[in-house]
């Protein structure tokens, strides 16, 4: 399980990695006119977090003193996925699947978490 759960890491690393470049390079306008409303510093300030949270999931590879680094990092990309998904889903738009993403990712950042949190009860 344990070399599940690294794998899975690794694939929420890079997905959250590519997100930063993403928005590094188009503005939220040019991303989604549903999420417009973010300004263009705050989309800025996402991608530095993204690419931290990115880090922050690869980085207890490196040692046990970092283990709660990785549960942490991923609550906090599922808590950016529920924002983006409450800002899609505030604006009007009769469109699912952003929203929908949004929330799979973020599900499945809890469950990383959650794996990463609980101890293992044998």
């Amino acid at each position: 399980m344990n070399i599940t759960l690294w794998a899975f890491q690794v694939a929420l690393a890079v997905r959250t990695a590519c997100g930063a470049v993403w928005k590094f390079s188009h503005t939220a306008a040019q991303t989604m006119p549903s999420i417009k409303a973010i300004p263009n510093g705050a989309w800025k300030t996402m991608a530095v977090t993204e690419i931290l949270l990115a880090a922050g999931l690869v980085i207890p590879a490196l040692g046990s003193p970092f283990g709660t680094l990785a549960p942490c990092a991923a609550t906090a990309i599922g808590g950016e996925m529920l924002l983006l998904s409450g800002v899609h889903l505030g604006s009007g738009s009769k469109r699912m699947g952003p929203s929908g993403y949004g929330l799979v990712m973020a599900a499945a950042s809890a469950l990383l978490s959650y794996r990463r949190f609980v101890p293992k009860p044998f």
